[in-house]
């Protein structure tokens, strides 16, 4: 389909240099009209087949992608099932701790169109607190309207605080309650000390040329190496780290779980641990 449509399209320019080679002659001019015209209409069914294969390309790609996730959800289930049972915080004292956690009504009212509401994020963050063996302390939500998720106050136990982006939900929530984590500074060495293990060299790389993704900022920089995500190797001045916040957050669904046992288990085992 796309070599007919280039072949027409050739013809179809070589149809609006008619007039001048034939002297402009008016039969020879409504001729070519005619055959324009009727190459033209050819052109658009060829487009509308291009467009159709296309449109059944990519939803059997989706499909595709459904099925093999589907196909390892029972895996990473069965991940995250170990990490809960092998847990000493209880599922009541994880209820506890998450509906005492500090949700201001602007964080609701903003959560709640995109979705995920209010039950959903306190039943969210309870199994993040059993997952994590109940590692962190007060956690506060708020928005300041930033289309981008973040997290202030890491590297303290007090004045936690999650910033919801334009897009929120679990996986986000719990990448940013994972930063809170290194506020505990043997949390902290160990995510730098896999950092420095994993690393191909002292080199740091900007994110957009590691990614290729114009999103990042250019002083936005990363240590390059066979990570899930290239985002798990940022560097940042303070010697915070994304280990946690990316790894845990591969744990808050089955799919997730079962695609970073498979990928990179030492980071697995970093996060089991």
């Amino acid at each position: 389909a796309d070599e007919e449509y280039d072949r027409l399209q050739d013809a179809l320019s070589k149809l609006l240099t008619i007039n001048a080679a034939n002297g402009y002659d008016k039969e020879a001019i409504d001729k070519a009209a005619d055959e324009y015209e009727a190459t033209r209409a050819k052109k658009n069914e060829v487009w509308g087949q291009i467009r159709g294969l296309s449109e059944k390309k990519y939803d059997d790609h989706k499909k595709r992608i459904a099925e093999l996730k589907d196909s390892i959800t029972p895996v990473g289930q069965k991940i995250i099932d170990a990490l809960l049972n092998s847990s000493k915080v209880t599922q009541e004292q994880a209820d506890s701790w998450a509906n005492s956690q500090i949700i201001e009504k602007s964080a609701i009212t903003r959560l709640k169109k995109m979705g995920y509401p209010e039950a959903d994020i306190r039943r969210d963050m309870a199994e993040f607190y059993r997952v994590t063996g109940g590692k962190l302390r007060q956690v506060r939500l708020e928005t300041n309207g930033s289309k981008r998720a973040n997290a202030s106050g890491i590297g303290h136990f007090e004045d936690s605080i999650i910033r919801p982006g334009s897009r929120f939900n679990k996986t986000v929530l719990w990448h940013e309650m994972a930063h809170h984590l290194e506020a505990d500074s043997a949390a902290k060495a160990a995510s730098n000390g896999y950092l420095l293990k994993r690393r191909k060299s002292e080199k740091v790389y900007s994110l957009k040329s590691l990614t290729r993704n114009p999103g990042y900022r250019s002083n936005e920089g990363a240590y390059d190496d066979n990570f899930i995500d290239h985002y798990i190797g940022k560097v940042y001045p303070d010697k915070t780290t994304e280990v946690w916040s990316m790894g845990i957050q591969y744990l808050a669904t089955p799919q997730d779980a079962a695609m970073m046992v498979a990928k990179d288990p030492e980071m697995a085992a970093l996060m089991a641990g």
